[in-house]
């Protein structure tokens, strides 16, 4: 059973004695223990060595040798560890770079020229499409369709 107690000068010893009562009661609160022993940092300890031992078919294992018996290490566990397909280097392709003009142009900073584009417009193009609906002569500005026949064209 843990008692949790809130002030520390009601804890008592598994005697019923008061903590506070003990010469080293709290002692890390007025004391500072500067001795080797206080350290913080443990020091190794070394109960053997390890050494790398070589099979019968040629292959290595790691060995400890404690107070003159020298046994295996373990080995890693295989179980639960899919194979790595070794990488095949794919063959190396050129790709062709094509020209996309952006949405709209990108800013002139002032010591620059605007750059002009030409624009490209066949014969059919600069012509107008004009069509008629009822008694209107109506321009198209879209693909022709059967709904929207050029004027002129045999009814």
């Amino acid at each position: 059973m843990i008692i949790r107690v809130r002030n520390p000068s009601r804890c008592t010893t598994r005697s019923e004695k008061p903590y506070i009562a003990l010469s080293m009661a709290f002692s890390y609160r007025s004391v500072l223990d500067t001795s080797p022993s206080a350290s913080r940092k443990v020091r190794p300890q070394s109960d053997g060595t390890i050494r790398m031992a070589e099979r019968t078919d040629g292959s290595s294992r790691a060995m400890i040798d404690i107070d003159g018996e020298s046994f295996p290490m373990p080995l890693h566990d295989p179980r639960g560890v899919t194979p790595v397909m070794a990488v095949v280097a794919a063959p190396v392709q050129t790709a062709r770079l094509l020209d996309i003009p952006l949405l709209r142009p990108r800013p002139v900073s002032p010591d620059e020229t605007p750059a002009t584009r030409p624009i490209n417009q066949s014969a059919m193009e600069t012509e107008l499409r004009l069509v008629q609906f009822g008694d209107k002569v109506v321009r198209v500005v879209g693909p022709d369709t059967p709904y929207a026949q050029p004027v002129g064209a045999e009814t």
